[in-house]
């Protein structure tokens, strides 16, 4: 699957001069081995038969309890382990979140994107960090669960305030490629990664 024309010839999460520019060899080999051994004592290796996933999206907290988009990516993380789909399934925050000295995003990144099989993108709107993860990952590697809004706009007014024209041509793409999913509510969600373990099974 080649990238779209507005994404081509953009540097690569994979340009490891970019990646560890300013690093020590000591700092790398500590990092390599802290984000291994964290991966496998989570049993990322134990059954490489099983797809594993990175779930991006929106880290924002809801008003109450369950609510927010980082609530749904948790539940994202739970479906895919719950359903036994999964070999191992993580939000990038869980790799080594008491290291103070990941302050390279894109190191810290690279580590788990090279470590999973597929990415799974909790797409809510394009405020945030994870516009960049997808642009970033490969994108025949990554799945979308695109929240819709057009049931509750007049002319898909609140659909184009959620998601910019980059964020629709790409979602367009990955439909087409049949990697896009769409929902409303929490059930939907849930049957849209459903399918999305099932595909890549």
């Amino acid at each position: 699957m080649a990238l779209p024309p507005h994404l081509q010839g953009l540097p690569e999460i994979r340009d490891w001069e970019l990646l560890l520019e300013g690093y020590s060899d000591s700092e790398l080999i500590e990092f390599t081995q802290k984000a291994n051994d964290i991966l496998r004592d989570n049993g990322l290796r134990e059954n490489p038969d099983r797809p594993s996933f990175l779930i991006l999206g929106s880290y924002d907290q809801g008003s109450s309890t369950r609510e927010g988009p980082k609530d749904r990516l948790e539940d994202v993380r739970d479906i895919l382990h719950l359903n036994q789909k999964s070999n191992f399934a993580i939000l990038l925050e869980e790799l080594d979140p008491d290291n103070t000295r990941w302050n390279n995003w894109y190191l810290k990144f690279q580590f788990t994107l090279l470590s999973t099989d597929y990415n799974v993108l909790v797409a809510e709107d394009n405020n945030g960090g994870h516009e960049l993860e997808l642009g970033e990952v490969p994108l025949q590697e990554t799945y979308v669960a695109k929240r819709e809004y057009t049931h509750a706009s007049l002319d898909k007014d609140l659909e184009y305030e959620k998601f910019d024209a980059m964020m629709s041509t790409l979602f367009d793409f990955l439909d087409r490629a049949g990697h896009l999913y769409r929902w409303q509510d929490k059930a939907e969600l849930s049957d849209a990664i459903v399918q999305i373990a099932r595909k890549t099974m």
